[in-house]
Formats: structure tokens, C-alpha cells, sequence
């Protein structure tokens, strides 16, 4: 019974202490954009000292979008070369801390 106890409470503190996505609270502008144009995976980065979000679609045509904190559009990361993109010059060279939020990348 000591054994179950203290396995129990391991467990417990274990579970509690595990980040989990529940921790994370998505913004209303994001969710919406998840709901109406269902990107493969969404990401969040630090970029330039702010928090952005990339949607990262399967069509190669589009790009793939990037947003600051409030939904505002920065710009569209190319396919061919992000780091040279119109709008986010060196992206993924100054881009920090990815963290996937939604979907799998």
C-alpha cells in the first residue's frame, strides 16, 4: 500500500508539473484563422523582440503567412527562400524559440 501511495503521489506531481498545451492560450484571431484556412501546423516564434506566428499551408504557391501577437499580417514567407522574403528579411535566421501550437509539423 506504501509503494501505491508514493507512486501515486509521483505521478501526480510529475503530471503537474509537465508543461502541457493547456498552459497555452491561443489567441481569438488565431483560432479563427486555424478554423477558416486549416494550415498544415502553426508555429510561434520570437522575431525582431515579438511574438509571431507562421501558418504553414501544403500549397507551395501561397507561401505561408506570418502574424504578430495581434493578427496583424507582417508577410509571406516564399517558398523557394524565406530568408529573402519581401516583408521578413532573414526570417529564419533571426527567428527564436519556434514552438509548434497547433498541428504537426
Amino acid at each position: 500500500m506504501r509503494t501505491f501511495c508514493i507512486t501515486l503521489i509521483m505521478a501526480i506531481w510529475i503530471s503537474a508539473s509537465a508543461p502541457s498545451f493547456a498552459e497555452y492560450k491561443m489567441p481569438s484571431w488565431l483560432s479563427d484563422h486555424i478554423h477558416l484556412m486549416q494550415p498544415m501546423y502553426v508555429a510561434r516564434y520570437v522575431y525582431n523582440k515579438q511574438t509571431a506566428y507562421v501558418l504553414a499551408y501544403p500549397s507551395t504557391e501561397e507561401g505561408s503567412p506570418v502574424f504578430d501577437a495581434n493578427g496583424k499580417r507582417l508577410c509571406v514567407l516564399g517558398t523557394w527562400d524565406w530568408n529573402t522574403s519581401p516583408g521578413c528579411p532573414k526570417f529564419l535566421e533571426q527567428a527564436k524559440n519556434e514552438q509548434i501550437v497547433w498541428g504537426e509539423k
